[in-house]
């Protein structure tokens, strides 16, 4: 590989297999050579994983897109009176994964909703059931660290009695990665306020992960965060990794 001696010393590091620190991670950010930096990747994701790689079909279901939330950044939340405003019946809901159960390559249901101010955590939970019972075979992940703590806060649940819940009564086998946004609070209450907070997102993450379920992790950029915020939040990430190996799967918007 070719790159700049300013960066000489960061891919010597990444060859030896050496772990990139915050400040390698900042100046990385800063690089214009992004042939060089899909290389550099490329050459862990092969020492790691081989030349193998997937992806799954599969269907999402937004219960309902009315949510107590209303991050400044969202598209999708709305408040009960508001055009467009919508929430799922268990019908509604099974008949959406009927009309994908259309392409036989489909794997498993992705679930997530808006913070409904009225529906309570057993209406959730039933509506989860119901899609396990009728559709068995599929893989289903949902819900997101800003959802369950939603539903512990609604119910007088602990988060880990929530997941257990969700995982031995309704067949979730994964919760989302969602709502992580930037793991930053100076970030975060800038953008959605009304959400949680970083530790409260790790929390739950790390008592999933506690319970044997997986999950996925997320980043969204573009809120004018630094990109030293932006290495705080993977750091944060990795952090978590390297304590119960639950994530499995990073993704950036």
């Amino acid at each position: 590989m070719l790159c700049s001696e300013e960066y000489r010393d960061i891919e010597e590091k990444v060859l030896r297999g050496e772990r990139l620190s915050r400040a390698d991670g900042i100046r990385l950010f800063h690089c214009r050579d992004i042939a060089w930096l899909g290389a550099l990747a490329d050459t862990v994701r092969r020492r790691k994983c081989g030349d193998v790689v997937y992806y799954n079909v599969n269907c999402h279901v937004n219960l309902t897109n009315i949510c107590t939330s209303r991050c400044k950044f969202c598209a999708f939340g709305r408040d009960a009176e508001d055009a467009g405003a919508y929430a799922m019946t268990k019908a509604q809901a099974i008949a959406v994964v009927r009309d994908a159960m259309r392409d036989p390559d489909l794997a498993g249901l992705h679930i997530v909703s808006g913070l409904h101010p009225t529906w309570t955590f057993e209406e959730y939970l039933d509506i989860v059931r119901a899609l396990h019972e009728t559709f068995p075979k599929l893989y289903i992940k949902g819900f997101t660290g800003v959802e369950i703590t939603h539903f512990a806060k609604t119910s007088g649940l602990s988060v880990r009695e929530v997941l257990t819940r969700l995982r031995d009564e309704a067949g979730l086998q994964a919760i989302a990665g969602g709502g992580a946004e930037i793991l930053v609070d100076e970030v975060r209450r800038k953008v959605s306020p009304k959400k949680i907070m970083t530790d409260d997102w790790l929390h739950v993450m790390e008592c999933a992960h506690s319970i044997g379920m997986e999950s996925t992790a997320t980043m969204v950029i573009g809120f004018g965060e630094t990109m030293a915020q932006r290495i705080e939040h993977m750091e944060k990430v990795r952090r978590l990794q390297d304590k119960t190996g639950g994530f499995r799967a990073f993704i950036t918007w």
